[in-house]
């Protein structure tokens, strides 16, 4: 990674809680997992690495992957694509509103570029969902995060399930950083665009189940 230091900074900026995204409202349904006593201290790590592997390395970053590369040939039909195939792959309504709403969130710090400006005009007339790979793809083109946008998507998605184990009482911050530790020295290799999938089952299940729980601290 080689980025001049105000981009470093935008990077770490987007990548913050204190960023207004909504991202750390959300728990990606490991809120049900705890109440379903199917996670705790002891078993986080392969579940975080569950959701590493089968989920953001698996969907997300080949999306944020196309989506970028779309964004850098001014391809707004590849992007809206792109956009479109994240949605789909998403089998939980929470799942996918929960992209939605972070990515629509995200959409309103683009648009100095012409693409950005078209794709935000698309999102708002709903001919693309806007999920959050995609829109960090344009924003991270904006400001000339390129590539390295995809560290935020990651850090974004593991700091949202390790802060709500905290801020739920399961763990403490020693024990979230050390779990994110392990899951941070073994992120796999992608998959190629055309050739990524989301398969972790008992997350959807989960996350359907969150969205008819009465008693629920995150949005997802």
């Amino acid at each position: 990674m080689n980025i001049r230091t105000d981009s470093l900074m935008n990077l770490m900026r987007i990548s913050d809680s204190f960023f207004p995204i909504g991202s750390f409202t959300t728990s990606q349904g490991i809120e049900q997992f705890v109440a379903d006593k199917l996670v705790n201290s002891k078993n986080l790590v392969p579940v975080l690495e569950a959701y590493v592997n089968n989920v953001w390395s698996s969907l997300e970053v080949p999306v944020f992957r196309e989506a970028l590369e779309a964004v850098e040939a001014d391809d707004l039909e590849r992007l809206i694509n792109a956009d479109h195939v994240c949605y789909a792959s998403k089998l939980a309504e929470e799942s996918r509103d929960s992209s939605v709403k972070i990515g629509n969130n995200l959409l309103k710090m683009t648009g100095s570029s012409e693409l950005g400006s078209k794709f935000r005009n698309y999102v708002d007339d709903h001919k693309s969902p806007g999920t959050y790979p995609a829109v960090l793809a344009v924003l991270s083109h904006e400001l000339e995060i390129g590539s390295s946008g995809e560290v935020s998507l990651l850090y974004v998605n593991l700091m949202e399930i390790a802060a709500a184990m905290v801020r739920m009482g399961e763990i403490d911050y020693l024990a979230a950083q050390e779990a994110v530790q392990h899951v941070i020295d073994s992120v796999p290799t992608p998959p190629p665009f055309g050739e990524e999938y989301q398969s972790f089952p008992l997350a959807d299940i989960e996350s359907m189940r969150h969205e008819y729980s009465n008693n629920r601290m995150f949005m997802s």
